[in-house]
C-alpha cells in the first residue's frame, strides 16, 4: 500500500499538457527523494482534468545512508580552495578530515544527521520540486503569487496516513479534496490514503489514466462490434480523450449520411480534431456515419440528451464544411494567383505568390540536375504552380490542417493527372519522424524544394533557430530534407541548391541590394552546418552508426550531398568494425603517436629519397606514393586501399630506428610519417577516430 500521497486539485487543465506534466513531476519527486536518502518500493502518478496525484509505496529513509561523506579538494590544493570548501558547508577548516582515495589524498567532511526527521525532509523535497515545476503557459489569479496551469484550489498530502502540512504560497496542505463537476463541487474529508482512492471511486472519479484508457478501448470495441463496424485505435486521440475525462461514459452517435459525400478527411478532422470523437469504419475501411463519443458526465436517460447535443454540433459543423466544399468547387483551382498575393508567407519574405515563383525556378533547376523525363518535368512544373492554391480555399480556412489534402481533391476535380494531384497532397510531408516521406518522385522533389526555400529564406533574414526556440519549425524542416534525400535516394548537391535559392531571395526586394559574395558564402556555410547537425542528431537517434564517424568525414560545405555523406559514414563504420579496419586503425595510431606534436620544420619538409636506405622505409615510402597516385579515387576506394598500408607501417616501426643518431635520417623519417599521416587524414580524420576509440 501507498504510505505517501500528494494531490494537487485545480480548475480543469489543458488536456495536451497533462501526461507530460505528470510524468516530469513524478521524475522530479523520485530524483529529489533519492537525493535525500529515501527508498521506496514503487511509485505511481495519476492525472485527470482537475488532479495531479503522486503516490509512493513503503517510502522511508535509508538509515545506512544518513551520514554523508562529502569529498572536497585534494590535500595538495591551495589554501583558498580548501577554506572555500569548508565555507560552503558552513564549517571551519579544522572539521575536515583527510582520506586516501584511488586518485590520491582528499579532504572530506562527514555530514552527520542526528535526530533525523522524515517529515521535515519530505517538506523540503516538496518545496524543491514545486519550485522546479515549469508550465509552457501558466496563470496567476487574484492577488496571489502562485502560478499554475489553471487556478490551483487545494493540496492534499498524507505521509504514513497522517496529514503532512506544508505551505505553497497562499495554500496550506490538508486532508481535504473536492468531488463533483464544474457545476457543483463539494469538499470531502479524507481519513487516510486508502480512503482517498475509495472515496474517488465511490464518487465516479477514476483517478488512474491507465484504467480509463482500458475502459474506453474495451467499450469502444464492443459498441463497434454491435454495429458490425470496426474501431481503429488512434493512439493520439485516445490519450487526448483520457486526459479530458475523470470517468469515461461512451455513447454511439451518428451524423447525417448525406455528409459521407464529402472528402473523408473533412469528416475525420471534424470528428477527431474538433470534437474528439472516435470514427468507425466498415470491414472495407470505408468511413461510416456512426461514431463514438466519450462524455465526462453520467446520464439518467441512457445518453439521449448527450447524443442529441453532440449530433447537433457535428451536423452543424459538417453543414458548414459542405457549403465551403461546394463553393470551392465552383471556383477555378488552377487560377489563384490573386488570392496568393493576398496571403503573406512572412512579413520579410513576401507573399505566397512570391514563394510559388521561387519554387518554380527551383523546380526547373532541379529537373535539369536530376535529369527528369519530359513527363516528370511537366508534372513537377504543374504541381509546383498549384501546390499552394488550396490555401485560399474556404475549406482550408476552416480546417487549416487539411492544406495539401484539399489541394489533392481540388486538383483532381480540376482535371489534373494523378501524379500532379498526389504531389500537391504530399508536399508538406514528412511533418514528423513517424510520418512517411512522399510516395512519388515529383512529390519528393516538390516537398524538398518547398523546405529548401523556407529554410533559405529564414536564414536569409537572419532568423535561424536559437538554442531554445524554433518558432518556424526549421529543425523539423531540415530533418525532412535529410529524410527525403536519404529514403528517396536522391543525389543532389544541397549546397549549390541553397546558393541558387539564396540568389532568388537576393534578386528580390526583401533586402537593399544584392548579397555580397562573403555574405552569401557565410549563409551557405551556416545552412550546410545546420543540415549536418541535424544529420548528426538523426544518426545518434538511429544508433546504427557511431556518431564519431560523421565527425571524422571531410565535409566540403559547398559540396554537400547528404546521400553520399551518409553512405560514406555507413561504409567507414563497417570498415572500422572489420578485421582489416581494426588492424589499420592500430597501425596508423602508431604513426599519430610518434608525430603528434607539430613541428613546423617537419611539417613543411620534403622527403629526401636518397636518405631512404632501409628496405622497410622504402616499402612504406612506395606505399605512400601509391596512395598519392590514386587517380581521383572515390571515398570507398581510398578506404579500401588503406589496409594495404598496415603491414608496411608495422614493419617500419618494428625494423627502422626513427630516432636515429644521424639527425638527417631522423628528420627524413619523421617527414615521411608526417606526410603519410596528413594524406590519410585527408581521406578521413583518423585522429578523431582514434580518440573516439580510446574514449
Amino acid at each position: 500500500m501507498y504510505n505517501f500521497l500528494i494531490e494537487f486539485y485545480s480548475e480543469e487543465m489543458p488536456f495536451s499538457i497533462l501526461e507530460n506534466t505528470a510524468k516530469s513531476m513524478s521524475l522530479l519527486l523520485e530524483s529529489e527523494l533519492r537525493k535525500e536518502k529515501f527508498n521506496f518500493e514503487k511509485n505511481d502518478y495519476f492525472y485527470s482534468p482537475t488532479r495531479l496525484t503522486f503516490a509512493f509505496q513503503n517510502l522511508k529513509i535509508n538509515k545506512n545512508l544518513i551520514n554523508d561523506m562529502i569529498r572536497g579538494p585534494s590535500t595538495k590544493a591551495n589554501t583558498l580552495a580548501i577554506i572555500g570548501f569548508a565555507k560552503s558547508l558552513n564549517i571551519s577548516k579544522d572539521k575536515l578530515i583527510k582520506k586516501n582515495t584511488s586518485k590520491g589524498e582528499y579532504f572530506f567532511y562527514e555530514k552527520k544527521m542526528e535526530n533525523f526527521n522524515q517529515e521535515t525532509v519530505l517538506k523540503k523535497v516538496i518545496d524543491i520540486v514545486l519550485k522546479k515545476v515549469s508550465w509552457k503557459k501558466s496563470m496567476r489569479w487574484g492577488s496571489n503569487n502562485l502560478k499554475w496551469a489553471r487556478p490551483l484550489k487545494n493540496i492534499l498530502c498524507f505521509f504514513e496516513d497522517k496529514v503532512l502540512m506544508f505551505k505553497l504560497e497562499h495554500l496550506v496542505s490538508s486532508n481535504m479534496t473536492f468531488i463533483g463537476n464544474h457545476l457543483e463541487k463539494k469538499k470531502v474529508i479524507i481519513k487516510n490514503i486508502s480512503h482517498y482512492f475509495k472515496t474517488l471511486e465511490e464518487n465516479n472519479v477514476q483517478i488512474s489514466q491507465c484504467k480509463r484508457m482500458a475502459y474506453i478501448l474495451e467499450n469502444a470495441t464492443k459498441i463497434a462490434k454491435n454495429l458490425n463496424l470496426i474501431f481503429n485505435i488512434n493512439k493520439s486521440l485516445l490519450r487526448d480523450v483520457v486526459a479530458l475525462v475523470e470517468k469515461p461514459y461512451l455513447f454511439q452517435a451518428n451524423f447525417k449520411k448525406k455528409f459521407l459525400q464529402l472528402p473523408k478527411e473533412i469528416l475525420t478532422t471534424s470528428m477527431i480534431k474538433h470534437q474528439k470523437y472516435f470514427p468507425l469504419h466498415n470491414d472495407k475501411s470505408v468511413l461510416s456515419n456512426s461514431f463514438i463519443l466519450v462524455s465526462n458526465v453520467a446520464s439518467n436517460d441512457k445518453g439521449l440528451l448527450i447524443v442529441d447535443g453532440n449530433e447537433r454540433v457535428i451536423n452543424a459543423r459538417l453543414e458548414d464544411a459542405a457549403f465551403f466544399w461546394k463553393k470551392d468547387l465552383q471556383s477555378k483551382f488552377n487560377s489563384k494567383d490573386e488570392g496568393l498575393k493576398r496571403l503573406i508567407f512572412h512579413g520579410e519574405l513576401g507573399n505566397l505568390f512570391d514563394k510559388v515563383k521561387r519554387l518554380q525556378f527551383l523546380a526547373e533547376m532541379i529537373s535539369k540536375k536530376m535529369k527528369l523525363t519530359e513527363d516528370e518535368t511537366q508534372n513537377l512544373k504543374k504541381a509546383t504552380k498549384l501546390c499552394k492554391n488550396d490555401l485560399v480555399s474556404q475549406v482550408v480556412r476552416e480546417f487549416p490542417s487539411l492544406q495539401g489534402v484539399m489541394g489533392y481533391y481540388y486538383s483532381t476535380e480540376s482535371g489534373n493527372n494523378h501524379d500532379v494531384s498526389l504531389a500537391i497532397k504530399e508536399h508538406y510531408k514528412p511533418l514528423g519522424q513517424d510520418e512517411n516521406i512522399p510516395n512519388i518522385k515529383i512529390g519528393k522533389i516538390l516537398s524538398l524544394i518547398d523546405k529548401i526555400d523556407t529554410l533559405s529564406g529564414f536564414f536569409f533574414i537572419d532568423k535561424p533557430p536559437s538554442s531554445t526556440k524554433d518558432p518556424y519549425a526549421l529543425r523539423r524542416m531540415a530533418i525532412g530534407i535529410i529524410r527525403i534525400l536519404l529514403e528517396g535516394r536522391l543525389d543532389l548537391n544541397l549546397s549549390q541548391t541553397f546558393i541558387f535559392s539564396i540568389d532568388l531571395y537576393s534578386k528580390s526586394n526583401f533586402k537593399d541590394g544584392k548579397l555580397k559574395n562573403l555574405e552569401k558564402r557565410n549563409l551557405v556555410i551556416n545552412l550546410a552546418k545546420f543540415i549536418i547537425e541535424r544529420l548528426d542528431n538523426l544518426i545518434r537517434e538511429k544508433k546504427e552508426i557511431n556518431p564519431i564517424i560523421l565527425k571524422s568525414l571531410k565535409i566540403n560545405y559547398f559540396d554537400i550531398n547528404i546521400k553520399e555523406i551518409y553512405e560514406n559514414a555507413i561504409f567507414l563504420n563497417a570498415f572500422l568494425h572489420s578485421n582489416k579496419g581494426t588492424a589499420f586503425l592500430a597501425s596508423i595510431k602508431r604513426v599519430f603517436n610518434i608525430v603528434e606534436e607539430k613541428n613546423k620544420e617537419i611539417e613543411s619538409g620534403e622527403i629526401c629519397e636518397e636518405l631512404l636506405s632501409k628496405k622497410d622505409e622504402l616499402s612504406l615510402y612506395n606505399s605512400y606514393k601509391n596512395l598519392l597516385n590514386q587517380p581521383n579515387y572515390k571515398y570507398t576506394d581510398a578506404i579500401n586501399y588503406l589496409p594495404s598500408l598496415s603491414k608496411h607501417i608495422n614493419s617500419f616501426f618494428d625494423n627502422v630506428k626513427i630516432n636515429d643518431d644521424n639527425i638527417n635520417l631522423k628528420k627524413n623519417r619523421l617527414i615521411l610519417l608526417t606526410k603519410l599521416k596528413n594524406k590519410v587524414n585527408q581521406i578521413s580524420d583518423f585522429s578523431v577516430l582514434i580518440k573516439g576509440q580510446e574514449s
